[in-house]
């Protein structure tokens, strides 16, 4: 099928802890020492937590998962309370208001996702794809996104 990579989202943690609200990044290593939230919701052989394991990586069974959700506000919300430090995609995260949060880039070789579109090879010269494609690459990236 042919496909389109779109951009590259980084993972954003949220944070009420003091030390880690006082570093510039956070590390995996700082992440595993307290409960995390994440998304989306399901177990993991479905996809749940996608977003935490995948910035986690090799060490995401090491991880204390406090709890999964699929919305971006209810992850804030637990920061909010306390529950534990929220793993969510910077992008996902733009929908929800973070005032009163501390957020910090996740330092972590894999906590990237790559955004891609895909369509049937019957539709691939069709009008709607190309405008699609031409919009695409004309739009400015959010603020740490990077093409790919």
């Amino acid at each position: 099928m042919p496909s389109h990579d779109l951009a590259r989202g980084h993972r954003r943690g949220h944070a009420r802890a003091r030390p880690l609200a006082a570093q510039e990044s956070v590390g995996v290593e700082d992440l595993l020492a307290r409960p995390l939230i994440g998304n989306p919701a399901g177990t993991e052989e479905d996809g749940g937590g996608f977003d935490l394991r995948n910035t986690l990586g090799e060490a995401a069974g090491r991880a204390s998962i406090a709890y999964l959700t699929d919305q971006p506000t209810t992850l804030v919300a637990l920061v909010r309370a306390a529950f534990g430090i929220g793993v969510i995609n910077r992008l996902a995260l733009q929908t929800t208001s973070t005032e009163g949060l501390t957020i910090r880039t996740i330092d972590s070789p894999t906590a990237h996702r790559n955004v891609a579109l895909f369509w049937l090879r019957r539709r691939a010269d069709s009008a709607v794809v190309k405008a699609f494609l031409d919009a695409q690459e004309r739009a400015p990236l959010p603020p740490g996104v990077l093409p790919i």
